[in-house]
């Protein structure tokens, strides 16, 4: 664990002058890398390397009366932040901001106490300021003890047994010397030996100046000398890195052009096993096609979708075994509409089934893989021909039966409202009408505009296949056109 100083800034600061040390600042929060710092603070390393040099720690919160104290005299731009300070100056050493780790920690501390033990050495030593035996005569006179007691010197002065001179003044009596005289002559003479003593330190204090600059002279220069040797060293290294370099350089071009040209080689030869894989891949993708294909189609053939219309426009769904014949699928119609007999027949292309094709397979018929058949209620033929007056009697047959049909399904609609229509019953009332030659003529399969769609003040006429709204005013048909493409009413 790290020993923090438990006083205020000045007596720590005083510590560390006495010890000749390193002042510490730690400077925290409430954050986490302040957090992760202490820890840091509290490594064994880190503690034991501040232990051994002795160095006096102050642990400061930036928020506390005397971090804001600190920070005005040392800015503190990030929290937290490690101030290493020189105490004799009062200069900072070095500055650790944020959150560190132990190598770094530890890398600054050292950097540090190897800047300030240059600074202890040239320090000189505080002056003395008097001897105590000039304080105890101070404190005699003070209190007037000597014309007191009216004793001898060494009553007067008992603090003076570390100056043997003045003692040996004491010692000696004038003949005809009073108190007083004897006190002054003490006195004058411990004025002397005081401004000697000054003069002493003071001299000894320019001595170590001299001293001390010309250790800083001969430090300089040998800095000076230091940074010429590092400059002529780094050329000389720079010199034989570039040399090193050429060298490497050219060793790696004549490997460029050795690898290019095998490399050239080598791609001629990729390039033809390349266009022999690719003609092989292209042969084996276009087997796999084939057989694919193949396997679809016999996927295909081996079902058949059937979609049965039926007169109502409704539709009926049902798949069938390629194989099933078409009784199969005749059976099954009548048994969902519970009829007797249907006649089924296809549109495209147009083609009514007979009793002979009954018993021919959906894949023989062509219906597979799916099929449109058209369901009309009747016998199914026996020829292969119709004629034109079995035609025309199924029509008429139609056209009696139309309105009640109709007339059901509007009942029949009127009582079960129907789904939305779908878009396939549509088409497949389009085909049945375009396939159904008993309905009459084509203008009677027609689909005819309602009144009630038409909007009012317009009319519809009929061009071919094609409706056109006309106003009922429209004088289009009257007007006519001159040679320039003007109209002329």
């Amino acid at each position: 664990m790290m020993k923090w100083f438990e006083g205020d800034i000045p007596a720590a600061i005083q510590l560390a002058k006495n010890q000749k040390t390193l002042f510490i600042v730690f400077v925290t929060g409430d954050d986490r890398p302040s957090q992760e710092t202490t820890r840091v603070w509290d490594d064994e390393a880190v503690s034991q390397l501040s232990a051994a040099n002795n160095c006096v720690a102050l642990k400061l919160d930036s928020k506390s009366q005397l971090g804001v104290q600190f920070a005005q005299i040392y800015p503190v731009m990030v929290i937290p932040s490690v101030f290493f300070i020189a105490p004799e100056t009062g200069l900072p050493l070095e500055v650790s901001m944020g959150q560190v780790t132990v190598d770094q920690l530890l890398e600054k501390f050292n950097k540090a106490l190897q800047m300030q033990r240059p600074i202890s050495q040239f320090q000189s030593p505080p002056s003395t300021g008097g001897s105590s035996v000039a304080a105890t005569l101070a404190s005699a006179d003070s209190d007037n003890t000597l014309g007191a007691t009216g004793g001898d010197a060494a009553d007067v002065m008992p603090g003076s047994s570390n100056d043997d001179e003045l003692l040996d003044d004491l010692a000696d009596v004038i003949p005809g010397e009073t108190l007083e005289e004897r006190k002054e002559r003490v006195l004058k003479k411990m004025a002397e030996r005081r401004d000697q003593k000054e003069k002493e330190a003071k001299d000894k204090d320019r001595k170590s100046e001299v001293e001390r600059r010309k250790q800083g002279q001969e430090a300089q220069k040998f800095r000076q000398w230091k940074a010429e040797m590092e400059k002529k060293e780094f050329e000389n290294s720079y010199k034989k890195e570039k040399e090193e370099q050429k060298r490497a350089l050219e060793k790696v071009r004549a490997d460029l052009e050795r690898d290019r040209q095998e490399r050239a080689m080598k791609y001629k030869q990729e390039k033809v096993q390349q266009e022999e894989a690719i003609e092989r891949s292209k042969k084996a993708k276009l087997e796999a096609e084939a057989r694919r294909l193949e396997n679809e189609n016999a996927a295909k053939r081996e079902s058949s979708r059937v979609q049965f219309r039926l007169p109502d426009g409704s539709s009926v769904y049902q798949i069938f075994a390629s194989s099933d014949t078409l009784s199969v699928a005749r059976n099954f119609i009548q048994q969902r509409l519970n009829v007797s007999s249907v006649t089924l027949s296809t549109t495209f292309p147009k083609r009514t089934f007979i009793e002979d094709d009954m018993d021919r397979t959906l894949l023989e018929l062509e219906l597979v893989p799916s099929s449109v058949l058209i369901v009309l209620f009747g016998g199914t033929k026996r020829s292969g021909h119709v004629t034109a007056s079995q035609s025309t009697g199924n029509g008429f047959l139609w056209m009696l039966l139309a309105p009640l049909i109709a007339l059901w399904n509007f009942i029949y609609a009127f009582l079960f409202p129907p789904m939305p229509a779908r878009a396939g019953n549509q088409n497949a009332e389009r085909l049945e009408n375009r396939s159904s030659g008993s309905m009459g003529n084509d203008q009677s399969s027609r689909p005819r505009q309602r009144s009630s769609d038409v909007p009012r003040g317009l009319r519809s006429r009929n061009f071919g296949n094609i409706n056109r709204l006309t106003a009922d005013d429209e004088d289009d048909e009257s007007a006519t056109w001159n040679g320039n493409s003007t109209q002329q009413m």
